[in-house]
């Protein structure tokens, strides 16, 4: 029996010749293009060590960064100019309204006096409020 299955291994290693011989070429031509594959994957592959691009490209966004940011300022400064404008439109509309309640008062008060009196009456009351 030890030498049968010897016969047959023998067998199998002389198939397995036969096999390898007549197929070399289509196995050379297909690890030849596997290795080919891998180098043109290595060459054409971008992937690799970009520093400087990426160097550049963090550059640039800082620039349009501290451009965004002086211009931020300027906006601020800009608002900061409205708002006091409008605490004076503000204040000055504060004085309207006191002046107004004011004249309101006057009036009231002077109501009666102005109802029967005549024009140089109304006149000469309205001199000594506005003082004109």
């Amino acid at each position: 029996m030890g030498e049968g299955n010897l016969n047959e291994k023998k067998n199998n290693v002389e198939k397995m010749k036969q096999i390898l011989i007549k197929y070399f070429r289509e196995i050379l031509i297909l690890v030849f293009g596997v290795i080919l594959t891998i180098l043109l994957l290595k060459i054409y592959n971008t992937n690799y060590d970009n520093s400087e691009l990426i160097k550049f490209k963090l550059e640039t966004l800082d620039k349009e960064i501290e451009l965004l940011n002086k211009q931020r300022k300027g906006l601020d400064s800009t608002i900061n100019i409205y708002n006091k404008n409008i605490k004076k439109i503000d204040s000055s509309l504060t004085k309207l309204k006191i002046e107004k309640t004011t004249i309101n008062n006057f009036f009231e008060e002077n109501e009666s006096k102005i109802r029967n009196a005549d024009a140089k009456m109304v006149d000469s009351l309205l001199r000594l409020r506005y003082k004109y």
